[in-house]
């Protein structure tokens, strides 16, 4: 017998519709599937302790991720104890809410680490080639090609001291230039939505959590 609760659920941008869940008894795992009025969940992922897992123990908390979420349909079943017995799904008001367990073991932490260290090599290198590609194109050729422009542009409009406006072209290329890291960090990383200031600061936070 599996039992769960759906703790909560959030809509979440960029990641969609993601229930949160407490495992009270047995194991769920990866590519786990039950049913909520005749309508099928499948499990695509787990996330717990902002690591990916492949299954949920039992006084386990995690996010999970489905084929195709339902947020109004999981909404109306939040709180509620949800039993799997063979193929038959029962669902009722009382739960038995397990101690949750706060830390990992240090096999399943390291076994963690691995997966989370192989999927920041595997991107590390054209992520970063991207980067750097694009901030070389922008510093180099824009950046001072703008600065050209906008000296041209004021002595043009206003005919007065052309070493001013060269200055104001210089400080123009080279506001450029600084933005053009922030531009090459943006483009470079894989989820290319972006939440504030052109970067996606919760993808960042958890690449350096998960070096610890």
């Amino acid at each position: 017998m599996i039992e769960f609760q759906i703790e909560s659920v959030y809509n979440i941008k960029n990641k969609g519709v993601v229930p949160v869940i407490v495992v009270s008894s047995g194991i769920i795992e990866k590519g786990f599937t039950f049913s909520i009025e005749n309508k099928k969940f499948t499990i695509k992922s787990i996330q717990m302790h902002s690591r990916t897992v492949n299954k949920i123990e039992e006084g386990n908390r995690a996010e999970i991720y489905l084929d195709k979420p339902d947020y109004e349909l999981l909404k109306k079943y939040k709180g509620k104890s949800i039993k799997i017995i063979g193929e038959k799904t029962e669902i009722s008001d009382e739960f038995k809410y397990p101690k949750i367990k706060e830390t990992i073991s240090k096999n399943e932490k390291e076994s963690m680490d691995k997966k989370n260290w192989n999927k920041i090599d595997e991107h590390a290198w054209h992520i970063g080639a991207k980067g750097f590609m694009l901030y070389i194109i922008i510093s180099t050729i824009i950046a001072p090609f703008l600065g050209i422009i906008m000296f041209f542009v004021l002595n043009k409009l206003y005919k007065g001291e052309k070493k001013i406006y060269l200055h104001i072209g210089l400080g123009f290329a080279l506001f450029v230039n600084v933005s053009s890291i922030i531009i090459a960090i943006t483009y470079s990383h894989p989820y290319k939505r972006l939440e504030f200031f052109g970067i996606y600061w919760k993808y960042i936070f958890d690449m350096i959590g998960n070096l610890f």
